[in-house]
């Protein structure tokens, strides 16, 4: 049982509305490691968008997947 061409389109806009929003938080976040300039939290910091960037770029690929469909 597969989804229908409406579907993909739905899970489509989905996936851009994440990956972008994903996106948003990269930027806040590196304003915050600016502003807080504590080598500890900035690492953490860092850490987490690098988590972030390997989510956001296992949804592109999802969504060039689904492109293809």
């Amino acid at each position: 049982m597969g989804m229908e061409g409406g579907e993909f389109r739905k899970v489509r806009l989905l996936l851009t509305h994440y990956i972008e929003h994903v996106d948003e938080h990269i930027r806040e976040l590196r304003e915050l490691e600016k502003r807080i300039g504590l080598k500890e939290v900035n690492a953490l910091i860092e850490s987490s968008i690098s988590d972030f960037s390997h989510g956001r770029d296992k949804l592109k690929r999802a969504l060039s997947i689904l492109g293809e469909e």
